[in-house]
């Protein structure tokens, strides 16, 4: 599950989604994802995203939902679930917007965020302190991040499944 992270470095902060294509097509539609109070079973089709508001610390989209939710009203869902299930939809309704558009229009400070945490890539030590590449939901750059600027528990998950794959 995504997590806040604190405050970062100038240097650190991560860099909105282009429209660059490496990590695949972002600009397919049709990814799945579980509208928010739904069995995580059974999957949606999202159709489209609409618009974003920010509320309490998170960021929410309007999702117009496919399949039998297509007649229905679009409905406002976590942006780190929707992550979760459809990525390339998420970079794909930031990306047209500028570089950093995602950053300006949720009222977000360029580089002390807050930003949300997907999931820990990797770890490296760096003049003696422990550094994370770290994945944002909402952003297609990664980062390498000192521990001290993530949350607790999302180093506990990546140490919890590096050591389970060990």
């Amino acid at each position: 599950m995504p997590r806040q992270a604190q405050s970062k470095t100038e240097s650190d902060g991560p860099e909105p989604a282009g429209p660059s294509n490496q990590d695949g097509d972002i600009t397919r539609q049709g990814q799945r994802a579980t509208p928010e109070g739904e069995e995580p079973e059974k999957e949606y089709r999202v159709e489209s995203i609409l618009n974003h508001k920010a509320e309490d610390g998170e960021v929410y989209l309007l999702v117009q939902w496919g399949d039998e939710y297509a007649q229905g009203a679009p409905t406002w869902e976590p942006e780190g679930q929707l992550w979760q299930g459809c990525r390339h939809l998420v970079l794909r309704y930031w990306a047209p917007k500028n570089v950093n558009t995602r950053t300006k229009r949720l009222g977000l400070h360029r580089y002390n965020g807050p930003f949300t945490v997907s999931q820990i890539l990797g770890e490296k030590i760096v003049d003696g302190s422990k550094h994370y590449r770290v994945e944002w939901v909402g952003y297609q750059a990664k980062s390498w991040e000192e521990a001290s600027n993530l949350p607790e528990d999302s180093i506990v998950d990546w140490e919890a499944n590096r050591d389970s794959q060990s």
